[in-house]
């Protein structure tokens, strides 16, 4: 293996990161700047329904709720500990 190469035997950058973990970055950064921009733009009060009664919140906290489950489920998803079958 060469110097330039990482484990996965991905060519790295001069920075030390593999082409596709840069990506990974651009494209994480682009859906916070999405995100930020959605919830700049939406600082109504919104009626949120549960099963035991409604609540009113800011629409763009109930954004921030939504994007932190959602990464925190996509976490989990993502890093679930395997099985290994003897």
């Amino acid at each position: 293996m060469s110097a330039t190469e990482g484990p996965g035997l991905q060519p790295l950058t001069p920075e030390g990161r593999s082409a596709g973990s840069r990506m990974r970055l651009v494209i994480g950064a682009v859906l916070v700047v999405i995100l930020i921009a959605l919830l700049a733009d939406n600082s109504d009060d919104t009626r949120i329904g549960y099963v035991f009664g409604d609540v009113e919140a800011p629409l763009f906290l109930v954004l921030v709720v939504a994007a932190v489950l959602g990464a925190l489920i996509g976490w989990l998803v993502l890093h679930r500990p395997h099985r290994h079958s003897d």
